[in-house]
Formats: C-alpha cells, structure tokens, sequence
C-alpha cells in the first residue's frame, strides 16, 4: 500500500473515532515504512490534510483532536522505548513557546533527538515568556529547540527570538519554521535556522 492509502484510512479511523483501526492501520505503517518514515510520509502529511479539513469545516474540532493526540500517544510510546541517555550525553531542551499548541513536529524531534543518545528536557506546548527567565536558572543545556508553527507576524517572531537569545545567551538555539518566516527579521544574537527533519538530523 502507498503513502496516501494509509493517510486516507487513519482519517477514516478518526472520522469514526476508531481507535482500534487506527492502530492496526499505524501497525501496518510502522512495518511497511519505520517510524521515520511513517512520520515523513504519512503522520506529517495526514496532520496537513485534517488541518486543511478544519479549516474548510470538512472535520470538526472533536476528530482532529482525536486524531492528533492518536499520533501524540504513538511518539511518546516510541520515545519511552529508546534506551535513556548517557549522563555526559549533548543535552536539548525543547518547547513550543506561548500560544503554540501543534506539538507533533516537536514530539518527533524529541525522538530524534533521543535516538541519536542525546538528553532531551520536553516542556510540550505553550510555555509562557515569563518562564525563560527562570528556566535558564534552573536547567543547564548545550542547546534549544522551538516550533514555530501559529501564523506570527514579524514583529512577534522578532520579540520572541530576541527574548529567547537573551535569556539563554551562549545556548545553540534552534528554530524549526516554515523557510519564509526566518527572511524578514533582525535579531539580536545567531539562530538556527530549521526548515526541515534532514536540517535536524545533519545536526545530530
């Protein structure tokens, strides 16, 4: 079966909230693709097409939370099967900051991460400007990583990163963005820029 069979046959599960063919339909993906695979080519492009679904109306709210936190329980279920890094291992700290909620690019970074022996510190979604400051206090890491996924205007993605340099100053920081998003602005400090999974894995 190809790619798009499999997409068309997880939202079918979700349309009906059936959770039981959607996991031997993601059974099936995992033998016929690996995970990474499964992610590229099927739970990726299947968050595209509901969040299209949604937005023309096609799919309620209800059947695309169901499905995403389907993919949500799947990737932890994955991560909490690789063996935990070493003590010394390169350490990561990802979130999605405020007003971000689309945490399945991130869960899937946190695997890759994790697969490739690194500590990973998750904090998940929407995490509040104000918490930078204590965070950088209490958490000792090599390097950040954070989603952009919500429609920002340039002056938000600029005040944003700016606080994010400032705070954690001297931390290879990482954001993973659609590639027009990084174009327009100025910051005070380097990012890095991420505008796809090969960009994350070169790195790792």
């Amino acid at each position: 079966e190809s790619a798009s069979y499999f997409i068309f046959q997880l939202i079918a599960a979700g349309m009906s909230y059936d959770e039981v063919y959607f996991d031997k339909i993601f059974s099936h993906c995992l033998i016929r693709f690996g995970l990474k695979d499964t992610y590229l080519q099927v739970i990726y492009p299947t968050m595209a097409r509901i969040g299209l679904m949604w937005t023309r109306g096609v799919l309620p709210p209800a059947q695309e939370h169901f499905l995403s936190n389907l993919f949500r329980q799947k990737l932890f279920t994955a991560i909490d099967a690789l063996p935990p890094a070493k003590s010394d291992a390169n350490s990561w700290l990802l979130f999605l900051p405020e007003n971000e909620f689309h945490e399945i690019g991130l869960l899937f970074a946190h695997y890759l991460i994790s697969l490739a022996g690194h500590q990973v510190i998750y904090l998940g979604s929407n995490v509040p400007y104000k918490s930078f400051s204590e965070l950088e206090k209490e958490i000792s890491v090599n390097n950040i990583l954070l989603f952009l996924v919500h429609n920002y205007s340039d002056e938000e993605v600029t005040q944003l990163l700016n606080e994010i340099i400032t705070q954690f100053s001297g931390k290879r920081i990482f954001v993973a963005c659609q590639q027009h998003i990084s174009n327009h602005i100025v910051l005070q400090g380097e990012i890095n820029w991420l505008t796809s999974v090969m960009d994350l894995e070169q790195i790792l």
